[in-house]
């Protein structure tokens, strides 16, 4: 999902441009991008994940969406409920519960997982063919075909 922001203006680089407008992506898409106490030009940086969620979401509402867009919520929906719930004190599931240290600590490690990905998604895309390249690699491994444990038996 590239998509140009050279139409975002200069409120994209003051403190308080960059919170009306989180604010305003937050409430589209139903995750806040800034949380308490945070310094929005630095939460917000220029290539950081939440920046570029903040950037795919202005320019999907200045298409006119009404809500984000399925490729949109894929990309950074888990990434920002994550950092939601990471964020708190006292992480803690809806119902309630607090999260124990082992349960926060692997939501930490999917978070940088999906921050990474984010922030490596769009260096593949602006880079050309690192994507494909990464895809290839994947597709030269062999497929188990489970043949293999056959104990020494022929296959009827």
């Amino acid at each position: 999902m590239q998509n140009d922001t050279s139409h975002l203006s200069a409120t994209l680089a003051d403190a308080e441009g960059l919170s009306a407008l989180a604010e305003r992506v937050g409430s589209w898409a139903g995750e806040p991008l800034l949380h308490d106490g945070e310094d929005p030009t630095t939460a917000l940086a220029e290539d950081s994940a939440r920046r570029r969620a903040l950037d795919d979401a202005l320019a999907e509402i200045d298409d006119g969406a009404e809500s984000p867009s399925n490729d949109w919520r894929v990309s950074y929906s888990l990434m920002l409920g994550l950092e939601r719930v990471l964020s708190a004190p006292k992480p803690q599931t809806a119902a309630g519960t607090e999260l124990r240290r082992h349960q926060t600590d692997a939501l930490a490690g999917m978070l940088t997982e999906l921050i990474a990905l984010a922030e490596r998604s769009r260096d593949a895309t602006n880079n050309g063919d690192e994507a494909e390249d990464a895809t290839a690699e994947e597709d030269d491994e062999p497929i188990a075909t489970g043949d293999d444990d056959l104990d020494g038996e022929e296959p009827d």
